[in-house]
């Protein structure tokens, strides 16, 4: 069975990047995204031989990335962003390239399932698991946002103009998209529709905000989906935002979505491989981004409980 995993990075001047990397699209920050695209693909192909890795892109890579990635054995793929288009105000515009970069490769490329991730993704073990998962259903990762959660809302509003009422639908993210090639060539077809059906209602109210998840996430109410949660989870590591989990060592998952270390950790990851020509051992990649020790910290209220429990059972 031949399997692919993509990312996808577009550039197009004027555009928002990431609102982690706040700013402009421009060739520094084009170069960014390329070298976690690297670190992202590189580490698939660390821990999974049985696959082919792809950066799917519009833009003219230097001849120095170029090289690294071919000498790598990531393959480097170059189509247009010609689809999925909004205005150049909408905050994650470059975002919905990898809708256009996800079509390509079902529909053209001779592989038999396909996975799409965001640059910012670091894998740290083998997909076997998921690879077998996806042949029940289209595999996303719920963000575990709920029902009353603003950014759920906002994709909840967009479900009026497709489906002519209102549906309290579960908020996917965009940072993994996998199937098998029948059922991916299902689902971005309902993308496709949704995005029709839906333009004139973004245009028409100036809405800038919302992503490529609120396309995923209506498709995803149309399909049996595979929850990505055993096998990737979102770290925010921004300090007004902590939100870890010491499941990089403990229930372990394989993917490591990091989207506040676009250009720290990841960066760190890129030039850590560059100079050892190998990523470095989990314990020191999660120490890099800054997940803290997997353990319950002392807590020192706990003493005089622990103290009277010891005093009872010597008393027996």
């Amino acid at each position: 069975m031949r399997k692919l995993i993509t990312v996808a990075v577009a550039y197009d001047s004027g555009s928002y990047t990431s609102p982690q990397l706040a700013g402009k699209a421009d060739e520094t920050m084009v170069n960014y995204y390329y070298m976690n695209a690297f670190v992202c693909l590189k580490s698939c192909l660390e821990h999974n031989h049985d696959i082919d890795v792809m950066v799917v892109t519009n833009y003219d890579m230097n001849e120095r990335l170029k090289s690294q990635f071919t000498d790598a054995g990531i393959k480097i793929q170059k189509i247009p962003f010609d689809k999925y288009i909004y205005s150049t105000k909408a905050l994650w515009r470059l975002a919905y390239y990898k809708l256009c970069a996800l079509e390509y490769v079902v529909n053209e490329l001779d592989y038999d399932m396909y996975i799409n991730l965001d640059t910012d993704v670091y894998c740290v073990d083998g997909l076997e698991d998921m690879w077998d998962e996806m042949q029940s259903g289209i595999m996303l990762y719920n963000v575990g946002h709920r029902l009353s959660h603003k950014d759920r809302q906002d994709i909840i509003n967009m479900t009026e103009p497709y489906f002519s009422e209102r549906r309290n639908i579960v908020h996917y993210g965009g940072e993994l998209i996998g199937g098998t090639k029948a059922a991916l060539k299902g689902f971005l077809y309902n993308c496709h529709d949704i995005y029709a059906k839906t333009y004139e209602e973004i245009m028409e109210k100036k809405i800038d905000n919302l992503g490529d998840e609120f396309i995923l996430s209506i498709a995803a109410s149309l399909v049996s989906v595979r929850e990505a949660a055993p096998y990737l989870f979102r770290y925010w590591t921004i300090p007004s935002f902590f939100l870890v989990s010491s499941n990089w060592k403990n229930n372990p998952v394989c993917l490591w979505h990091l989207p506040a270390e676009k250009k720290r950790g990841m960066i760190k990851l890129y030039h850590y491989f560059c100079r050892h020509g190998k990523f470095p051992e989990k314990k020191k990649a999660a120490a890099m981004m800054g997940f803290g020790k997997p353990k319950r910290p002392i807590v020192l209220s706990d003493y005089p409980i622990k103290l009277e429990n010891f005093i009872k059972r010597h008393r027996r």
